[in-house]
C-alpha cells in the first residue's frame, strides 16, 4: 500500500469507532535527529463479547 492508502484506510477506520468504547488513545509527536518528524496513534478498544449458545 501507498502511505496515501495507509492514511485513507486509517481515517475510514477512525471514523468509525465509537469515542465511547475505547479504553486507551495516545497520540504521540516528535521529531527525529535529522530533523524528521513522526506521529504515533494508539487506540484500543474491548472485544466483543462472544454470545454463549
Amino acid at each position: 500500500m501507498t502511505n496515501q492508502e495507509l492514511i485513507q484506510k486509517a481515517i475510514e477506520v477512525l471514523a468509525r469507532l465509537d469515542p465511547k468504547e475505547l479504553e486507551t488513545v495516545n497520540i504521540r509527536s516528535g521529531r527525529y535527529c535529522d530533523g524528521s518528524k513522526s506521529l504515533e496513534i494508539e487506540i484500543s478498544w474491548p472485544e466483543p463479547e462472544k454470545e454463549s449458545k
